[in-house]
């Protein structure tokens, strides 16, 4: 007995091929880039300005994972670079990414970036997120200091004096975003 088959090609309609997985990962990325944009602006009077950037990037590392907070920081220094008034002091364009306090935001994709490679070591352990963020935390703050250093001070001599001028200030404020990001990202139910 033989097959009788159908020779006619089939019409396909083909709306989309991109999975929805992406989509949702784009819509993320998008709305994670642009709470680091508004934080950024924000600037709280302590006795040392500070902004809610940390805030922001510990609450999607712990969130969302390494991988698509770095994308989000990635984008924002995108748009910050193109000239939109987005770091510090509503200030934007290239030339900001390499003034006095340009490492800090080059270490923010860093320290994210290093909580995605964390994520791959260490064991997935409740304490590994926190361990992964001090770890991410510290990087920050010396790419900052150690730009800020070696740029602008003239020489590693000055590293002590960089670390006590734009870190030692910030340490507490960082501190309580830091524990601040990690319970809101426990207590928001995940998105998946």
């Amino acid at each position: 007995m033989s097959k009788i088959t159908d020779k006619t090609p089939k019409k396909q309609t083909i709306i989309c091929k991109t999975p929805k997985r992406y989509i949702k990962e784009a819509a993320i990325c998008s709305l994670l880039a642009a709470l680091m944009c508004v934080s950024g602006m924000i600037s709280i009077p302590l006795f040392i300005p500070a902004t809610l950037q940390t805030l922001v990037l510990f609450f999607g590392l712990f969130y969302i994972g390494g991988r698509l907070t770095s994308l989000s920081v990635l984008l924002y220094i995108l748009i910050g670079a193109l000239g939109v008034p987005v770091f510090s002091g509503f200030s934007g364009g290239a030339s900001r990414l390499f003034d006095q306090t340009g490492g800090f935001i080059f270490g923010l994709l860093l320290s994210s970036l290093l909580y995605w490679l964390l994520e791959f070591i260490l064991p997935r352990l409740p304490s590994s997120k926190l361990i992964s963020g001090i770890v991410s935390h510290i990087l920050l703050y010396l790419v900052g200091a150690l730009w800020f250093a070696l740029g602008y001070l003239g020489g590693s001599e000055h590293i002590p004096f960089a670390l006590l001028t734009s870190v030692l200030p910030f340490l507490i404020p960082d501190a309580i975003k830091f524990a601040a990001a990690y319970i809101i990202a426990k207590r928001i139910p995940k998105l998946t």
